[in-house]
């Protein structure tokens, strides 16, 4: 009697294996694409603070043209890059900060992007007081 296998149980074999590899792909790539998303999360709320940061540091929020190259340094210790290979992006107008998503086109922040806000629609950025009467009173 012959040791070994036969082809036809290698055949078996290999086709439960295939099987079952083809029934766990989309579980794992379903685990890489929540991993990718929380990865962009954690990149948006660093980006976040470094904004609150600079915020902080210059008073107001004047300088409308932040970017990511302005917070490295004493904000952010490297210039982060989405899952995907695309830099992050500051929208001021909008107080967004986001990411291009996985087509890598800029939407705005719509669409696909992932964004996060980093300032409330409605904070107020600065309060000054006007002395209508003349007086140097309030």
């Amino acid at each position: 009697m012959r040791k070994g296998f036969t082809l036809i149980e290698l055949l078996i074999v290999v086709t439960i294996i295939a099987i079952l590899a083809g029934a766990a792909i989309p579980y794992v790539q379903d685990y890489i694409d929540q991993a990718k998303l929380s990865r962009v999360r954690m990149d948006l709320n660093e980006i976040r603070n470094a904004l609150s940061r600079w915020e902080i540091d210059r008073d107001s929020w004047k300088d409308t043209d932040v970017t990511i190259a302005k917070l490295l340094g004493p904000y952010l210790t490297k210039a982060l890059v989405d899952p995907w290979g695309g830099p992050y992006v500051i929208s001021n107008t909008k107080s967004l900060v986001y990411s291009k998503g996985q087509n890598g086109v800029d939407d705005s922040g719509i669409n696909d992007d992932i964004t996060l806000n980093f300032r409330p629609r409605m904070a107020v950025t600065k309060t000054e007081y006007l002395d209508v009467n003349g007086n140097g009173k309030i």
